[in-house]
């Protein structure tokens, strides 16, 4: 494939350990895209990735020819391949295809339920179903928990190893799919031609960074400043990965109940968010708390509440800077 001739051509490999990882993470830039692709933006799509051998340099010097913007070296390198050599494995000239419907299934995925007496697995998909989840008794012994992306393992483990927090409950319900918990809705706000959000939980980071930059890039020079400060910051938290999959809410409900030490919530509450909270097992119940004053959370008590939409009320219009 061009992308893996890239490396080899580049001297973009030596141990070959993150190979794989770098391989993937190009070709799938190379499907996503949409209009031109930029250097700068090649490099920026490798932020989650880590090679101790190369120092990054021969990796990006090779896949940065897949830019728009490309300048080749005014004295390439190339590499010399000994005669007759040829590869132990015959490459692949097309990429296969997923299994049938296997792209619509994973984009709306079925109610699941899993168990094997020491934990379980629940995916909801509307707010009936989880409510249906949360409303029998779970079924192994040792706490639930909601999780979307789960990007929280990489901070709290499920056993301690320094005496710090650890997360371990039997009973897993995700959440990531739940209708009523995605989108991002907008309304006019009180500056002209510029939107206000309104943001579901289940919402990722990287949601939340495209809409954030098709907002920048709709509204009038200037009145969205805010926007554009938080957008700057978003891309910095976390890296690639983390952020394709972590929730807005998830990452909010981490920095209430457990103390986890949250860029998000700091950024949400800089535009003086408000948060609705709805009663699980009872979808009229309605509360709206400022993003600061949240509650803590119990998925195992008779009335708990999750979050919804956050709404941030401030940062639309010429009066608003965003310093990060």
């Amino acid at each position: 494939h061009p992308v893996q001739q890239a490396m080899v051509d580049h001297h973009g490999s030596q141990c070959g350990f993150c190979s794989a990882g770098f391989v993937m993470n190009m070709y799938t830039l190379l499907q996503d895209r949409s209009g031109p692709l930029t250097e700068a933006e090649i490099e920026q799509n490798f932020d989650g990735h880590i090679c101790r051998c190369t120092g990054y340099r021969p990796i990006l010097d090779g896949f940065k020819t897949f830019a728009d913007d490309y300048v080749p070296h005014a004295t390439p390198q190339n590499i010399e391949v000994a005669e007759g050599w040829e590869p132990a494995v015959k490459l692949l000239e097309v990429a296969a295809p997923p299994p049938t419907h296997f792209e619509s299934y994973m984009q709306v995925p079925n109610f699941a339920l899993y168990e094997n007496g020491r934990q379980s697995y629940a995916r909801a998909t509307d707010h009936g179903t989880l409510t249906a989840i949360l409303s029998e008794v779970a079924p192994c012994e040792g706490g639930r928990r909601l999780v979307s992306g789960n990007t929280s393992i990489g901070i709290y483990k499920t056993v301690p190893i320094y005496g710090e927090t650890a997360i371990n409950p039997a009973n897993h319900v995700d959440i990531s799919r739940v209708a009523e918990l995605q989108g991002i809705s907008t309304s006019l706000g009180e500056a002209e031609g510029a939107n206000a959000l309104d943001i579901g939980a289940g919402v990722t980071l990287a949601q939340l960074i495209a809409e954030l930059e098709a907002q920048i890039a709709a509204a009038p020079a200037g009145h969205v400043r805010a926007y554009e400060g938080m957008l700057r910051h978003l891309r910095i938290v976390a890296n690639l990965q983390v952020r394709a999959v972590a929730s807005v809410g998830g990452n909010i409900a981490m920095a209430v109940n457990y103390g986890f030490v949250s860029d998000v919530i700091v950024l949400l509450a800089a535009l003086r968010t408000t948060v609705q909270v709805h009663s699980v097992t009872d979808a009229q119940v309605e509360s709206t708390f400022d993003i600061l004053d949240l509650p803590r959370q119990d998925p195992d008590a008779a009335e708990f509440a999750g979050y919804s939409r956050f709404t941030p009320t401030a940062g639309v219009g010429p009066n608003w800077h965003f310093s990060s």
